[in-house]
């Protein structure tokens, strides 16, 4: 085996190294983006099972301070108090 040889066999050695780590890379690409879709799609779906309460609980709290907030100036006066009820 001459010189030459034994470089042609270490070239090709390292392209095929190079080739399957490229095959490697494009592979842990892959499962990666197919982990960030699949956990966007898990966050996408929840959103439906977490927004959607949490905007009745924030309304409700908001209705509830609201009311609250009509009960104390309804001792200081009486009109607000009517006010509110026809409001709703």
């Amino acid at each position: 085996m001459s010189f030459f040889q034994i470089f042609i066999l270490i070239k090709q050695l390292i392209n095929l190294f190079l080739q399957s780590n490229i095959y490697i890379v494009q592979l842990i690409n892959f499962i990666v983006q197919l982990i960030i879709f699949i956990v966007q799609l898990i966050i996408f779906i929840a959103q439906f099972f977490i927004y959607v309460p949490c905007v009745k609980l924030i309304n409700l709290i908001f209705a509830i301070n609201f009311i609250s907030f009509i009960e104390q100036m309804s001792y200081s006066n009486i009109f607000i108090v009517r006010l509110h009820f026809t409001l709703w």
